[in-house]
């Protein structure tokens, strides 16, 4: 079965949690990647997001 799940968060949370992810078997799908601009208390920032899958038996 093909698991999958979604990983997003600014520059910082984002980076920490997909190295986790791949470090725990989860395979990051590039193409999937997306950054959009929105608007926080300081201003505008880089929000990024990714599909990331792994098989299970």
């Amino acid at each position: 079965m093909l698991k999958t799940k979604i990983i997003e968060g600014n520059r910082n949370t984002f980076v920490r949690e997909l190295e986790r992810a791949e470090s725990e078997g989860w395979a990051p799908n590039m193409q999937s990647k997306r950054t959009t601009m929105a608007l926080g208390k300081q201003g505008q920032y880089a929000h990024h997001s990714i599909i990331c899958q792994m098989w299970v038996v």
